[in-house]
C-alpha cells in the first residue's frame, strides 16, 4: 500500500516514538513543578530546544513550542500585524500560493489590525513574482509573509532575497517553513527571518506539536500572547507543555537533518522514476512547477482531462494514497488548487492535477506500484 502523501503528514519515526515512550512512561512530571520529576521533564524540554536550535541554525531562546504549524503561523502573523500597525504601516504583502492557514489568518486581520493584504501571484514555474512582491513593499506596508517551500508543488521560494528587500524598507518578515524543514538545509538566521513556523509531523515527528522561531526572542519582538492562564514559553503560549511531543519532534528533526544528504539523492531519484513512469502512462501530462528549484520529494502533475478528485478515489481503492492538493481544506472539501490558480494555470488544470510526495519510508516498489495504479486508472480499470 504505497503512501505517497508525505506533504500531508508523515509516519512517526520509530526513534521519535521511542523517545516519546520514555517521556510518557518514565519522565512524566509536569515541567512547571519544582520537584525532581518536574525538573527532569523541564530538562528534557530544554534539551530538545537546544537540539532543534542546532538543527535550524538559531539560538535555543529563539524557539517557542506550539501545537503545530498553523498555530505558529497564527501567533506570528497576529503579533507582527499589531507591531506593523503600531509603526503606522498597517499593510501586508504575501503570496497567492501561501498555505491556507496563512491566507485565512491574514484575511481575518483585515480591518484590525491590518488595513489591507496584497496577494502576489506566482509565475508558471511556481515561484512568486519577485519584482511584483518587492514593488508591493510600499511606505504603508509593514509586514511581508512568504513560505520557504510550497506544500503542493514543492517549489522553493526566494525567501532570503525577499527578506533582505523587506528589511531594507523596514518591513517585518514572516516565513512558513513547515514544508522545508527536514527536507532541505534551513538556517533561520542566515535566511534573515523575523519569525518562522515549524511543524513536527512534516518530518517524521508527532502530530500536535511545532515551534515558532522569533529572531532575537521576545525581548526583541514583543509578540503578545493570544491566550492567558500561564507563563509557559515566556508567556507567549501558556499551558502545560507536551513533553513527549516536544521530545519526539526534536529527535525526528535530528534524524532528518543527519540523513538529509543521502535522502535528497534517494528521493530525487525516486521522484524522477515516478515522473517518467507517470508521463509514460499519460503522455500528454505535464509537471506543475520547476523541479530544479524544489524540495526533492514532491511531484505535482497535470493529468489532462482526468479529474483529480476522481483519481484520488480510484487510487485509494487500489491502496495508493496521493493528494489532489492540501489536506487542510474546509470540511475536507476538495476544490481546485488555489496554488496552481495562483501560478496562473487556471481552474481546469488546477482541478486535474495530483500531488505525489515521498518520504523516509518510500521504496522503489512503492513507485512502481503507484505508477501501475495510475496506468490502470487512466486505462479504465478502476476496480480495486
Amino acid at each position: 500500500m504505497p503512501y505517497v502523501d508525505y506533504n500531508s503528514t508523515t509516519p512517526l519515526r520509530p526513534e521519535a516514538l521511542e523517545a516519546m515512550r520514555t517521556a510518557f512512561l518514565e519522565d512524566y512530571g509536569n515541567p512547571a513543578s519544582t520537584h525532581d520529576a518536574g525538573m527532569k521533564a523541564s530538562y528534557l524540554i530544554e534539551k530538545a530546544r537546544e537540539s532543534m536550535a542546532r538543527s535550524l541554525g538559531c539560538e535555543a531562546d529563539e524557539l517557542y513550542f506550539t501545537s503545530g504549524g498553523t498555530e505558529s503561523n497564527w501567533l506570528a502573523l497576529t503579533g507582527l500585524a499589531e507591531i506593523a500597525r503600531e509603526q503606522g504601516r498597517p499593510m501586508c504583502v504575501t503570496a497567492a500560493i501561501e498555505h491556507a492557514c496563512v491566507l485565512v489568518t491574514l484575511d481575518g486581520l483585515v480591518g484590525q489590525p491590518l488595513m489591507a493584504v496584497e496577494r502576489i501571484g506566482a509565475k508558471a514555474n511556481g515561484r512568486v513574482d519577485e519584482a511584483k512582491f518587492v514593488a508591493a513593499m510600499g511606505e504603508r506596508t509593514g509586514l511581508a509573509a512568504l513560505m520557504l517551500a510550497n506544500n503542493e508543488t514543492g517549489v522553493l521560494q526566494p525567501v532570503k532575497e525577499m527578506a533582505t528587500e523587506a528589511h531594507k524598507r523596514g518591513l517585518l518578515f514572516h516565513c512558513d517553513a513547515v514544508q522545508a524543514v527536514g527536507k532541505v538545509p534551513v538556517n533561520l538566521r542566515e535566511l534573515g527571518l523575523d519569525t518562522a513556523a515549524i511543524s513536527a509531523h512534516k518530518f517524521g515527528g508527532p502530530k500536535g506539536v511545532g515551534a515558532l522561531y522569533v529572531r532575537g526572542g521576545l525581548g526583541r519582538l514583543k509578540l503578545k500572547p493570544r491566550m492567558s492562564g500561564g507563563n509557559q514559553e515566556s508567556g507567549l503560549r501558556p499551558g502545560t507543555h507536551n513533553t513527549p511531543g516536544i521530545v519526539g519532534m526534536a529527535r525526528a528533526l535530528e534524524l532528518a537533518v543527519s540523513e538529509m544528504g543521502a535522502e535528497t539523492t534517494r528521493l530525487g531519484s525516486l521522484r524522477e522514476k515516478l515522473r517518467l513512469g507517470l508521463l509514460a502512462a499519460l503522455p500528454a501530462a505535464e509537471v506543475n512547477g520547476d523541479l530544479t528549484q524544489a524540495v526533492p520529494n514532491t511531484l505535482n502533475i497535470w493529468l489532462k482531462g482526468k479529474p483529480a478528485t476522481e483519481m484520488v478515489r480510484l487510487l485509494s481503492s487500489k491502496g495508493v494514497f496521493a493528494s489532489a492538493g492540501a489536506a487542510c481544506s474546509a470540511a475536507n472539501v476538495l476544490e481546485p488548487s488555489h496554488v496552481l490558480i495562483g501560478m496562473g494555470l487556471g481552474p481546469e488544470r488546477a482541478g486535474q492535477s495530483l500531488r505525489f510526495s515521498l518520504g523516509h519510508g518510500t521504496t522503489e516498489a512503492d513507485i512502481e506500484t503507484a505508477t501501475s495504479a495510475v496506468r490502470d486508472c487512466v486505462g479504465g480499470n478502476d476496480r480495486a
